[in-house]
């Protein structure tokens, strides 16, 4: 069985990298979709006009990446719960045996 210490850092590091892997992935995502809502609205709209639908598009896609952004964010929260109570449960064995030593 892996010690507490190893797992404090295996989770650590998986933070580090879960964050840089969706930082990654959202920058090429946004780059593309930039692209493709402007040559949309550009077709769609005469020039001078797609001022207010290039906000509205970024305010949907701010929000999209919110919920998104959310979503990996509570897995991660549930991770770290559920390695916060293994550590907990841990403890109190630790304590118990102790306890009947003396």
């Amino acid at each position: 069985m892996a010690s507490i210490e190893e797992d404090a850092k295996k989770l650590n590091i998986r933070g580090i990298f879960t964050t840089a892997i969706v930082s990654a992935f959202s920058f090429i995502a946004a780059l593309f979709w930039r692209d493709a809502i402007s040559s949309t609205i550009d077709v769609i709209l005469p020039s001078g006009e797609g001022l207010y639908y290039k906000y509205l598009a970024a305010v949907l896609a701010t929000i999209i990446a919110g919920v998104a952004i959310y979503f990996i964010y509570k897995a991660e929260k549930l991770k770290e719960e559920k390695f916060l109570k293994r550590l907990q449960k841990i403890k109190t064995k630790s304590y118990v045996k102790l306890k009947k030593l003396r």
